[in-house]
């Protein structure tokens, strides 16, 4: 072999090794920004989450208030009706 053919075979080795290093660079890049996007979306959703059960509890309260509200009147009426 020729000093050439020892260099350029050098050369692509250490391109070769390079271009393989590179990508395994940008693959951990990727990773890491994907998890902190889960990680991100993980906790958006635990916040929606929370928010939709106290939304759920206060709805339930309303409800409720609105149903013995309905009730009173429905016992007045039914009242006033037995009087009569």
């Amino acid at each position: 072999m020729t000093l050439y053919e020892i260099i350029s075979i050098t050369l692509a080795i250490i391109m070769l090794l390079g271009g393989i290093v590179g990508v395994w660079i940008k693959t951990q890049m990727d990773i890491a920004e994907l998890r902190a996007r889960i990680k991100n979306i993980e906790v958006t959703n635990n916040k929606v989450e929370q928010d939709l059960m106290n939304l759920i509890e206060t709805n339930r309260k309303e409800n409720r208030e609105d149903h013995s509200m309905i009730f009173d009147q429905l016992r007045e009426i039914i009242k006033a009706k037995n009087n009569e």
